[in-house]
C-alpha cells in the first residue's frame, strides 16, 4: 500500500519525469554522433561547415562507390571477420576449459591458479616482451598474431569461473559422473549448453575488441594484405592513404571526409548486426553473480 502510494505521489512523478529527460538527454547524446556519421558519409561531394544537421544537401552514394572500389579496404573488412571471428572462437574454447576445472571447488591448487591469473590483471611483462613472445613463436606478420595473442583473458576467465559457480550445480555434474561421463563429456554436453550467456559474452568482448584492434596489427603486420579494417581505418583517418585502385577523377569528387564516415559506417555495421542477438545473453551474462537463488 506504502509503495503504491509512493508511485501515485508528486515525488514519484517528479523523480520519473526528471528520469526520462536524463534518458532522453542520454539517448541524443549517444545516438546524435551515429546519426552525423552516416549523413556526413551520404554528403559525398558537399559537407557544410556546421556542426549540427540531419539531412546532407546533395545526398549521394559516391563515397561508397569509392569505398567498394577499394579494394585494399575490402581486403581488410575480410581480414577483421576472419580475426575477429577466429578470436573469438578460440577465446571461447580456451575460457571455458580453463574456467570449467577452476569452477570445481574440490580441484587441487585452485586458488594458487587463480592467484597467478588475477595477478596478470595487475601486473604485465610489458610491450618488448610481449613483441619478443609473438615473434618467438612466429607469429610476426601472419593472420595468428591478430588472433593468438588476445584469445585468452583473464577477465574473460574469472567471469566464466563465476557463472560456473553460481550457476552450475556441483550435483548436476556429480550425477554425470557416477552415470560414468568423463570431465570432458560433462564439460562439452552439459556445461557448456547451460552456459550460452556466458559463452555469448566472452565471444563478443573478444570479437568486438579484436574488430577495433589497430595497435596489434601496428606491431605486428607488416603486409598491407593482412591488415584489418580498423588499421585501414586509422590510416584514413590520419590521411596516410585514403583510397587506391580507384578512377582519379571519382576520387577528385568525393570529399576525404565522406570516405571516412562512409568506412566508419561499415565497420560499424557488423557488431550493430550480430549485438541484436546476443543482447540478451549479454545482460544476463554481465549480472553474474549478482542475483542468487
Amino acid at each position: 500500500m506504502e509503495s503504491q502510494l509512493y508511485r501515485n505521489s508528486r515525488e514519484s512523478r517528479v523523480f520519473d519525469a526528471a528520469n526520462l529527460v536524463l534518458l532522453a538527454a542520454a539517448a541524443i547524446a549517444t545516438l546524435y554522433p551515429l546519426v552525423y556519421v552516416v549523413v556526413v558519409s551520404l554528403g559525398a561531394a558537399h559537407i557544410p561547415n556546421r556542426f549540427f544537421f540531419l539531412w546532407p544537401e546533395q545526398p549521394g552514394l559516391a563515397a561508397y562507390d569509392l569505398v567498394f572500389r577499394n579494394s585494399l579496404l575490402l581486403r581488410s573488412f575480410l581480414n577483421s571477420v576472419v580475426y575477429a571471428g577466429g578470436a573469438a572462437l578460440l577465446s571461447v574454447i580456451l575460457t571455458m576449459t580453463t574456467a570449467y576445472p577452476l569452477s570445481i571447488r574440490t580441484f587441487p591448487g585452485r586458488n594458487a591458479v587463480m592467484f597467478f591469473i588475477t595477478f596478470t590483471l595487475i601486473f604485465n611483462g610489458g610491450l618488448v616482451p610481449y613483441y619478443l613472445v609473438v615473434k618467438a613463436l612466429g607469429l610476426v606478420n601472419t593472420p595468428w598474431a591478430m588472433i593468438v595473442p588476445g584469445s585468452l583473458s583473464a577477465f574473460n576467465i574469472i567471469l566464466a569461473r563465476t557463472y560456473l559457480q553460481e550457476n552450475i550445480p556441483a550435483e548436476l555434474r556429480e550425477a554425470a559422473t557416477v552415470d560414468g561421463a568423463s570431465d570432458w563429456t560433462v564439460l562439452l554436453r552439459i556445461v557448456v549448453p547451460l552456459s550460452r550467456p556466458i559463452v555469448a559474452v566472452v565471444a563478443l568482448f573478444t570479437g568486438v575488441g579484436v574488430w577495433n584492434a589497430y595497435f596489434p596489427a601496428l606491431l605486428f603486420l607488416s603486409d598491407q594484405n593482412l591488415y584489418p579494417i580498423a588499421m585501414i581505418l586509422r590510416d584514413i583517418v590520419i590521411g596516410s592513404t585514403l583510397v587506391t585502385n580507384v578512377p582519379p577523377q571519382l576520387a577528385t569528387q568525393t570529399s576525404s571526409i565522406a570516405v571516412q564516415a562512409a568506412t566508419l559506417v561499415l565497420a560499424m555495421l557488423p557488431i550493430a548486426c550480430v549485438y541484436p542477438f546476443l543482447q540478451r545473453f549479454f545482460a544476463r551474462g554481465l549480472l553474474i553473480g549478482a542475483i542468487k537463488g
